[in-house]
């Protein structure tokens, strides 16, 4: 990324793409949820795969696991 914030990439089908950052980076993420490895177990005892950023750690397919 350059000094002014602009940075370019190509994504892996071909699409090119100019972003420009703004604002100070210690804002970036600032009150939003990290995501995290769903808490929920699968029907054959194990972890489930899944990532979520709801508050009590399960993805949709578990919460009824609460």
């Amino acid at each position: 990324m350059g000094e002014d914030g602009y940075s370019t990439f190509t994504s892996n089908k071909g699409y090119e793409y100019e972003v420009q950052i703004t604002g100070q980076s210690e804002d970036c993420v600032e009150n939003v949820p990290m995501v995290k490895q769903c808490k929920g177990v699968t029907k054959s005892g194990k972890r489930c795969r899944h990532m979520t950023d709801n508050s009590n750690q399960l993805c949709w397919q578990h919460q009824n696991q609460e």
